[in-house]
């Protein structure tokens, strides 16, 4: 919180801000307690009634992105249990359910990759797999754009995107964190090549899709996701 803030109003903030974290806690919880089961369609493309049904997905990225935003990250067991929902059951493109889903999981990744906790309870490897999989979620939406804009689905791209692990010489950029109070570096691979995208018959846009797409694209190009020039 800002430094200037009339007194009493920090705390009075504050108080309401760890109100709301727990009741988000809560929620998210009981909500991920009822969907221990549900699995997106195993195969083809995502039908339109999946989509509405699936528009929780969401809905919990926005929920989980903010807790992250209000200190929980990697190591807390809340968070970790949603991420590790999300991994197993939206791995490839079919299952990315929506734009508003795959963009708001962006920022939560983004969030979650960004956490100064994050070293203490990932490793390299499972850091390069987030990468991956924010690689497909960003490809995924960059198919969308069509005249500057987006609506709710995107077509997606050509072939299975990969993601190899370079040699440290090729990492294209840095950030120094702190780990049990030793310094330390988090390296973040070169993306690959970008795919093909699909075409898209779409011929109109919607405003709020536009939105939350370009704030999840940002979010995998602060990741350094390499996105088309257009």
């Amino acid at each position: 919180l800002r430094g200037d803030l009339p007194d009493g109003l920090a705390g009075r903030i504050s108080s309401a801000i760890a109100r709301g974290v727990a009741r988000e806690r809560q929620t998210l919880q009981a909500a991920l307690d009822g969907l221990e089961e549900w699995r997106p369609p195993a195969e083809g493309a995502v039908k339109q009634s999946d989509y509405h049904a699936g528009h929780f997905v969401g809905e919990f990225a926005l929920r989980v992105l903010t807790l992250v935003k209000c200190g929980d990250g990697p190591g807390n067991d809340l968070v970790d249990r949603y991420m590790a929902w999300l991994r197993e059951r939206h791995g490839r493109q079919e299952h990315f359910l929506g734009n508003y889903d795959a963009s708001v999981n962006l920022m939560a990744l983004h969030a979650y990759l960004h956490h100064p906790d994050l070293l203490r309870n990932r490793t390299q490897e499972e850091i390069h797999e987030d990468l991956k999989w924010a690689a497909r979620l960003a490809f995924w939406v960059a198919s969308g754009e069509k005249d500057g804009g987006w609506s709710y689905t995107c077509p997606g791209y050509e072939g299975e995107l990969t993601l190899d692990v370079p040699k440290r010489s090729e990492y294209m950029w840095e950030r120094t964190v702190d780990r049990d109070g030793v310094a330390g570096v988090a390296r973040f691979p070169v993306p690959p090549a970008l795919p093909a995208f699909r075409p898209s018959d779409r011929w109109w846009n919607d405003h709020s899709n536009s939105q939350y797409a370009v704030l999840g694209l940002k979010a995998a190009s602060n990741l350094g996701i390499r996105m088309p020039p257009e």
